[in-house]
């Protein structure tokens, strides 16, 4: 259940790229602080298993071990955080293939859906501080998420 200190975000976003370039980009995790960020390194540590670190409030870092927790090729991936960890989280992205353009040839494009979980490091006064600073978690997704898109059509276009 959720309380007053735990955030769910959900969002979307059209990439034009095939979901299947998409989600081989993702699931290569250390590609992740590439564009969010809040996000300073990601490692695999493991088949499943990663080390993930970010910023905190004050200046500060936190890092926390993930699993992920259902993969479907080109379709979906879901990670959790390990119990005790310091920061509690969970997400799920899919990958939706979408045709834009079907005159000529068909024009793929991704509609990437993502479902994000968590609490805050520090609790309550991580929460306090990040809110004193102007940090907005769901409009820092979708910058996140701008970023994505971003980097992933100028890939696309060199390809």
């Amino acid at each position: 259940m959720k309380d007053n200190h735990e955030f769910l975000i959900k969002d979307c976003i059209l990439i034009n790229c095939k979901p299947e370039f998409l989600y081989n980009y993702w699931i290569n995790l250390e590609n992740l602080p590439l564009f969010m960020s809040h996000l300073i390194d990601v490692k695999r540590n493991g088949n499943n298993k990663s080390i993930w670190t970010a910023k905190a409030p004050l200046g500060l870092s936190v890092s926390w071990e993930a699993n992920i927790i259902d993969d479907k090729l080109n379709e979906f991936i879901s990670w959790q955080s390990l119990p005790n960890s310091d920061v509690t989280n969970y997400g799920k992205v899919f990958f939706k293939k979408v045709i834009i353009c079907e005159d000529p040839t068909p024009k793929y494009a991704t509609l990437l859906e993502i479902e994000l979980f968590y609490k805050p490091p520090l609790g309550t006064l991580g929460e306090k501080v990040s809110s004193l600073l102007g940090e907005n978690p769901k409009q820092q997704i979708a910058m996140d998420l701008q970023t994505l898109k971003e980097k992933i059509e100028k890939i696309n276009i060199i390809l």
